[in-house]
């Protein structure tokens, strides 16, 4: 939850508490608190969501690190993060100060008889020590401590990635690992404030409802574990201009969790949204920058305060900032969240010393944007002809493609632990089958209840061995192993006619391994496709390489939603909007239905504070729920002639446009799921509009390779190319690019739809 007031003076001081517990159980076991419902367990991501917020405070939105105060695990007891919002907000605080105070750990449900919530329910987070006795700390708690700094006049914004945190400050999942550790069933008995904070001007952005979980990434090798919502926003607050209204801040950090398939938490909004969530003070923002921490004359290389919490990959370029003979640094290498390593590649022979700013010249998309996709322990080969043969003998119990796709709560899933088959049940239980079932032993397990039966096929050594191979070894950005729970794909397999086929699809679509061809390939919650499409088992080699050209597609798709470059200097003060042609309405939520026609529009940001508009380069593009890209501005023939935006006549005017009609329409045609419009500006053209064209994830043919004549247009046409190996090229910071999610739909009974382009 984030939550600014916004006090009528320019800010004085930044400070920020920031408060993140891993341990919570000696040991690592899991624990049950006396009196309550529920384990607590140790998390992995609290104190790196920590981390990373300070990084971003200092680095875009004028912290000053000995202003930023962190307590981790042990020191944050409750009566140390309570004597710590005193010491470090409350006390120090003047007016026109701006306060932040950040918690990530586990969050809590409290019984209060006097509470009007809910079931009585009170939210609240659990100090480190609750272990030890001490009590959870209520949201009213929270909020009486906040006032008092809200009262002094200071700008206050507050942070909690727990879970059930959307009530945290009114006193009101699959894939990770939920930050919610129990339910406190003894009786707070305590009226809540009359006026809580967001009734006093606060904006709260909270990182699930009130009723929601809270996950954080499932640790693995080779993760940083993160909380999706934090890790999100912390992408948000670096993307977005400084002065981002908390509206424009959630909007963003709600599309990021999506793209990353985390869209089964739900981040919201409450209070007035219009304001800036930092304050309006115009004097921070600027560029990303970054602290040289040591040098080396010997070697040329410069260690710097900024890793991968900063959101920038190995290639970028810092130039020397604050004064002194001027110095070019490149990224040789993203050492961890907090530190990177440099060489000096302009002005060696100027002298740099720890404290030196540098701020970001040309970013780099740095790894992990790309597809994270799951492999399943292997079957031997023998071992996967025995059940396909089983499966085969399934009289009448399993329709035509020997896999059906179940009916809610009537499907069995048959599926492999790399030890033996299992058969798990709509309610979570399970029956183990041996390593070589037979049809019989099958049908047993299935029962007399009419259950279909839904059977995932995992690879054979040789696929799989394959697969990693291809995907190890050949660099690709887009593409990366992990960890089943942190995967956005996994690889499951079907028979079909006795052999075993096998497809990426989405862990939240698992009931579509039993759908043949193309139908349901769109998500209907989702910007990601369902699935690729399927490719026969038989011949690993070839499997494996039509699988990894699939995944490479996909991949195309992930990055491209959750690319996110750093904010530039000067913000391009435009938004992307889609006109109804026959009302004059913007699509604002809801559905565009098939056969309604849109124009685009580019509407002034409410945050916009005035003064001079730069011009950039305009490029919208879409892809649809199916993986296709369209470019529906510049037109391809025209090239770039009228996307130089706004144009000399509008400036000569002397006023700043509040819309700027693109003179594109499109009509919403099939296939129909969630679609995204891009909305890409910058300082440079893009030569070769092609790249903004490719084919959809499900067909298997190859985009064309394509010259590049500057770092952005390669970049955008390797990812429209889904080949993008090694370090991506560095771009100018001078871009962003803008996602709107448009959900389609079928037309309405009786409507008549004549077709055409997206």
């Amino acid at each position: 939850m984030v939550a600014a007031l916004v006090a009528p003076a320019v800010a004085q001081t930044r400070r920020a508490l920031l408060v993140g517990i891993d341990k919570y159980v000696p040991g690592g076991a899991s624990a049950r608190v006396p009196g309550t419902r529920g384990a607590l367990i140790n998390l992995h991501g609290p104190i790196n969501d920590v981390t990373a917020l300070a990084q971003v405070l200092e680095s875009r939105y004028g912290f000053a690190a000995a202003n930023v105060h962190i307590l981790t695990d042990a020191r944050a007891t409750r009566a140390g993060i309570i004597r710590a919002i005193r010491s470090d907000l409350i006390d120090p605080a003047r007016r026109g100060d701006v306060c932040l105070f950040a918690f990530a750990g586990h969050g809590s449900n409290r019984y209060n008889s006097l509470s009007t919530k809910p079931g009585h329910w009170d939210q609240a987070i659990v100090p480190s020590d609750v272990l030890r006795g001490a009590a959870v700390i209520r949201d009213d708690t929270l909020d009486r401590l906040f006032k008092q700094v809200v009262a002094k006049g200071a700008v206050f914004t507050a942070f909690f990635d727990s879970c059930y945190s959307g009530a945290i400050t009114r006193g009101l999942r699959k894939g990770g690992v939920a930050r919610f550790a129990f339910y406190d069933l003894s009786d707070a008995h305590k009226a809540h404030t009359a006026r809580p904070v967001t009734s006093e001007g606060g904006v709260v952005l909270s990182a699930a409802n009130y009723d929601q979980a809270a996950d954080e990434d499932a640790p693995g090798p080779g993760v940083t574990v993160h909380g999706h919502f934090s890790e999100c926003l912390i992408q948000a607050l670096l993307t977005l201009p400084a002065n981002a209204t908390g509206d424009q801040v959630i909007e963003l950090t709600r599309d990021l969790m999506r793209a990353r398939g985390w869209g089964g938490q739900h981040p919201v909004l409450e209070g007035p949204g219009s304001r800036p969530l930092f304050g309006p003070d115009a004097r921070v923002g600027g560029p990303l920058t970054v602290e040289v921490v040591s040098t080396d004359v010997r070697t040329g290389t410069v260690v710097l305060s900024g890793g991968s919490a900063l959101g920038f990959g190995r290639g970028s370029t810092f130039v020397r900032v604050g004064g002194g003979p001027p110095a070019e640094l490149r990224v040789t290498s993203v050492d961890s969240l907090t530190q990177s390593t440099a060489k000096v590649v302009a002005g060696a022979d100027v002298a740099l010393h720890a404290g030196d700013l540098f701020a970001i010249r040309r970013w780099a998309m740095p790894p992990g944007q790309g597809l994270r996709v799951w492999l399943p322990p292997p079957i031997s080969s023998a071992g996967l002809a025995h059940i396909l043969l089983a499966l085969r003998r399934l009289p009448g119990r399993v329709p035509p493609r020997s896999i059906a796709a179940p009916r809610p709560g009537a499907a069995k899933i048959l599926e492999w632990d790399g030890a033996q088959w299992r058969l798990a049940g709509p309610a979570g239980a399970s029956r183990d089958l041996g390593p070589r079932p037979t049809a019989r032993q099958i049908l047993a397990a299935l029962g007399s209840t009419g259950s279909f039966l839904l059977a995932d096929l995992p690879p054979t050594t040789a696929l799989r061995g394959a697969l990693m191979a291809q995907v190890s070894a050949s660099n690709d950005t887009l593409v990366q192993l992990a960890p089943g729970a942190a995967a956005e794909y996994y690889l499951v397999g079907r028979t079909v006619r006795g052999n075993a086929d096998y497809a990426w699809m989405r862990p939240s679509r698992f009931g579509m391994i039993g759908e043949p061809g193309p139908i349901g390939a769109c998500s209907p919650d989702s910007p990601l496709p369902a699935r690729s499409r399927w490719f026969q088992g038989a011949g690993a080699l070839a499997a494996a390489r039509g699988l990894r050209a699939a995944a490479l597609r996909l991949g195309r798709i992930v990055a491209l939603q959750s690319l996110a470059p750093p904010a530039g200097r000067d913000a391009f003060p435009y938004r992307l909007a889609l006109q109804n042609l026959a009302t004059g309405e913007d699509l604002r939520g809801g559905a565009a239905r098939g056969g309604e026609e849109y124009s685009l529009l580019l509407r002034l940001a409410n945050s916009f504070a005035g003064g001079g508009v730069p011009r950039r380069w305009i490029y919208v593009f879409t892809t649809d729920c199916g993986g296709r890209g369209q470019l529906l501005f510049p037109n391809a023939d025209e090239g770039n002639v009228f996307n130089h935006l706004p144009s000399h006549r509008a400036e000569a005017g002397g006023s700043v446009l509040a819309q700027i009609p693109l003179g594109t329409a499109f009509q919403v045609a099939p296939p129909y799921g969630e679609d995204t419009f891009f909305l890409l500006t910058s300082e440079q053209p893009i030569e070769d509009l092609d790249v903004f064209n490719f084919g959809p994830v499900f067909p298997a043919r190859r985009a064309a390779s394509r010259g590049a004549t500057s770092p952005l247009t390669e970049l955008f046409g390797r990812l429209s190319s889904a080949e993008l190996r090694g370090p991506a090229p560095a771009v100018s910071s001078q871009w962003s690019l803008e996602r709107l999610h448009v959900r389609s739909e079928p037309p309405r009974a009786g409507a008549a739809a004549n077709g055409g382009s997206r």
